[in-house]
């Protein structure tokens, strides 16, 4: 398998009867691995910010490695997190992995799915109520008025029935099952692909109804007492079916898929999400990326505005936004710029200047600075820029060396105005309310 890091560009040659077949895979991908054909019948093949594994028609089975989030391990390490899953699980990655493997991440991938979907299924599967409707000689929860008088006007030995079904095949078990048939097939390891395909017949057999799109299943699962043994295995189900580039990715049995591919991206604003929210003082709370239109107004048109992370106590707000690009090395876009004194200007926070702040995943020693927005030598914003370094901050995550995760925090009170204390967050949080809400008495 060859391997390239994210970014990386290639040169290989390949058959002239070829190009017909990686100029469909340069569609296919769309953007996610760079395919253009060269004079010499050669192909150039350009990483993005997608990381994983992918079959290029001509060239093989290739690698695509993380440059800015560490390693392979360090992406699934940030999965779990972002997902909310507990520093012990976390911790255990390492153990999971041998050390000295070379495992590519689909195949690490599949190896954390089946072991915590056996743990799951040791545990006995969870059951609950679904909707089920079928053609009974016999009312069964309530009669559906409109199919029977649409499919069986006159007809009284069936009725068309609506009730509920207390059994294993819920969304829980619909969604691990499906991941497990998925995994099955980009498995090349006989002794992990013998696993898979023995824990997908133990789901399948259970919860054989395919799911609704992982976008729903994400949105749709609520965890609580009843189903939080499942966390761990949901979130290495919903990577493999949100990353898998697959033809019917539901049906089970026929073609092995052809990539799996990671968003860093996307994967990096949720991880720094759930980093801000859990690192966050008392009084305030993150608030999901929601569209804001009143901050620009127009006669006809509507201008939206969405901030990737907002911080509010309820009444005022300031807003973070999450960048996966390579800012150790380089000056921030003029577009990024732009849209962070946008942000500080709409949503100032609570210091006598407007501020925003920028996250980017770092890589060295990078130190935060603050860029101000000074038209005419006034003060109207500042920018705070923080590199952050992934690989310090899954390894304190994960139980080491806590001092990569206590800077974080610490710079991230100070930004808001806080240092940390208990004592000043809960003086910050009474500061944060208008006086109308504040106590007597208080400081």
């Amino acid at each position: 398998m060859r391997t390239l890091t994210e970014y990386e560009s290639e040169v290989f040659e390949v058959q002239p009867a070829r190009q017909h077949e990686i100029s469909a895979a340069a569609d296919h991908l769309k953007g996610r691995v760079q395919l253009r054909w060269l004079a010499g019948d050669r192909v150039e093949v350009t990483a993005t910010q997608w990381v994983g594994s992918v079959d290029v028609p001509g060239v093989g089975p290739l690698r695509v490695v993380p440059k800015l989030a560490g390693n392979e391990l360090d992406v699934l390490a940030m999965m779990a997190f972002a997902e909310g899953s507990s520093h012990d699980v976390l911790a255990s990655l390492k153990h999971l992995h041998s050390p000295g493997k070379s495992d590519s991440m689909p195949e690490m991938l599949a190896r954390f799915l089946t072991d915590s979907a056996n743990d799951v299924h040791r545990q006995g599967l969870l059951a609950g109520y679904r909707p089920a409707e079928d053609d009974l000689p016999y009312i069964r929860g309530r009669l559906n008025f409109r199919e029977q008088a649409l499919r069986k006007f006159g007809v009284l030995d069936t009725l068309a029935c609506d009730y509920e079904e207390f059994d294993t095949d819920i969304l829980e078990n619909r969604v691990v099952a499906a991941a497990l048939g998925v995994a099955h097939r980009f498995t090349s390891t006989p002794q992990l692909r013998s696993m898979t395909a023995r824990a997908h017949e133990d789901f399948f057999g259970s919860a054989s109804t395919p799911p609704p799109s992982p976008e729903f299943a994400r949105r749709t699962l609520q965890y609580d007492r009843r189903n939080e043994r499942y966390r761990t295995v949901l979130t290495w189900s919903l990577a493999v079916l949100e990353n898998s580039f697959l033809d019917n990715i539901f049906n089970v049995g026929q073609a092995r898929a052809q990539a799996f591919l990671v968003d860093m991206n996307s994967l990096f604003e949720r991880f720094v999400t759930t980093l801000v929210r859990e690192s966050l003082p008392a009084g305030l709370v993150t608030l999901p990326q929601t569209n804001d239109s009143t901050v620009f107004r127009s006669d006809s048109d509507g201008f939206a505005i969405r901030p990737d992370i907002s911080i509010s106590d309820g009444f005022r707000s300031c807003s973070i936004d999450a960048k996966y690009k390579r800012y150790d090395e380089h000056s921030l876009s003029p577009g990024d710029l732009y849209q962070l004194t946008t942000y500080a200007q709409a949503y100032p926070g609570w210091g006598s200047v407007p501020r925003s702040m920028l996250i980017y995943p770092s890589m060295g020693s990078a130190t935060p600075r603050t860029i101000q927005f000074r038209p005419g030598g006034r003060l109207l914003a500042e920018i705070h820029v923080h590199p952050l370094p992934i690989r310090g901050i899954i390894a304190a995550l994960s139980g080491g060396d806590s001092s990569p995760l206590d800077t974080f925090k610490q710079a991230l009170h100070r930004w808001l105005g806080t240092n940390g204390d208990s004592a000043t967050d809960d003086k910050v949080a009474a500061r944060h309310r208008p006086a109308s809400q504040t106590h007597l008495g208080t400081p």
